[in-house]
């Protein structure tokens, strides 16, 4: 199983109270094989994932998104 997990360190309070959600988009070469926007904060591929497979996380509240962050499945 790959998992992509937000780090603690990173959630921060929406200043105006709104829900804060992740869109995760897993990437194998040029092919999505995961796209999901969940306020959890992990996803996860099943262990037939692809090896290669990266993990791309995107903040936001509906209106205003922060920095995609990348790490390696």
């Amino acid at each position: 199983v790959a998992l992509c997990t937000v780090s603690q360190d990173l959630v921060r309070e929406d200043p105006d109270y709104d829900i804060v959600r992740y869109r995760y988009v897993w990437t194998s070469g040029n092919r999505v094989v995961r796209s999901v926007t969940a306020a959890g904060l992990r996803d996860a591929l099943p262990r037939t994932a692809p090896p290669d497979a990266t993990c791309s996380v995107t903040p936001g509240d509906g209106r205003i998104t922060g920095p995609t962050a990348r790490a390696a499945g």
